[in-house]
């Protein structure tokens, strides 16, 4: 990972210096509150002091501040999520060998009851930070596909890591029923 390290108020100074609006913003500062939180308690560091390697990439950043923008423009005003499912093994990041789940998407867990099993035929990661982040801030349902109401478009977003199987995120907008 040849990706610059920022910090949390560098991240910040980046969101509060564009053109945003006030809702993308706080929204995505809220996300990466809570990967900082996470990194600073599985490294026993203040939170100003922590340094985020892919997730300060700027992909990262783009991935994070974009959903939110996407969100505040289709006017989504409620999020929901099948249960997620993790790898399991170990996989390589700037701080080492880590296991999966990684240390970050633990401790996002503590304290929350996002429904995660683990795959043991998966042996990679599935959850990372940026999208444990997303949801534990995003998600305010957890279940099946609603009932009441009737799907109106759906898309893709594929993943370049070679899992054994299907690596995509599906996101579907819905209308509810009248």
């Amino acid at each position: 990972h040849d990706h610059e390290a920022r910090h949390l108020a560098d991240i910040e100074a980046l969101i509060d210096g564009s053109d945003l609006s006030d809702t993308v913003k706080h929204h995505a500062k809220v996300i990466f509150i809570e990967i900082a939180q996470a990194e600073a308690a599985v490294h026993h560091m203040p939170l100003a002091e922590v340094h985020f390697h892919e997730v300060g990439a700027l992909d990262s950043i783009v991935d994070i501040v974009g959903c939110c923008i996407g969100l505040e423009l289709m006017q989504i005003d409620t999020i929901m999520a099948s249960p997620l499912s993790d790898g399991s093994g170990f996989i390589n990041v700037a701080h080492g060998q880590m296991p999966v789940p990684v240390p970050a998407v633990m401790q996002m867990r503590v304290g929350s009851a996002i429904p995660i099993q683990q795959r043991l035929d998966v042996h990679t990661e599935l959850i990372t930070p940026t999208g444990m982040g997303l949801v534990k801030t995003l998600v305010r349902e957890f279940g099946p596909l609603p009932e009441n109401a009737v799907p109106t478009r759906v898309g893709y977003g594929f993943g370049k890591r070679d899992t054994g199987g299907f690596n995509a995120l599906r996101a579907v907008l819905f209308e509810k029923k009248n």
